[in-house]
């Protein structure tokens, strides 16, 4: 649990966290989508482009 107590409050909160597998899965699937879009869009992005051109600085 974590305990917190708001700004005004008189009283400290208690918030529940579980720790559970399902947690950690969810977050390296985030991860893992994340980091493919991230590198598979440019990369199909600068597939299109002609290496000729981009030495001749034309992109």
């Amino acid at each position: 649990q974590v305990e917190i107590k708001p700004p005004g409050a008189t009283e400290i909160v208690h918030l529940p966290i579980y720790w559970g597998w399902e947690q950690y899965l969810l977050a390296a699937s985030f991860a893992l989508a994340s980091a493919v879009g991230a590198a598979y869009l440019p990369a199909r992005k600068a597939g299109r482009v002609q290496p000729v051109t981009i030495l001749r600085g034309m992109a």
